[in-house]
């Protein structure tokens, strides 16, 4: 994106029929998770899209 994030689609929603019913909770769920993983490898963050959903933005945590 313009602030030089990444931006990441998930086409397979690990939350299966559960994300169809409640989208915007499901998401965001799945948003904190991976951030939590992600933090575990360095210092990223991701943030939500919000014209989809099941795509965030991956960008560096660091303060530049």
């Amino acid at each position: 994106d313009d602030d030089g994030g990444i931006e990441v689609t998930f086409i397979s929603c690990p939350f299966g029929d559960m994300s169809a019913s409640h989208s915007k909770l499901v998401c965001e769920i799945h948003r904190l998770l991976e951030e939590g993983f992600l933090s575990l490898a360095g210092n990223w963050r991701l943030r939500a899209c919000e014209e989809q959903n099941c795509v965030f933005i991956l960008e560096s945590s660091k303060k530049g």
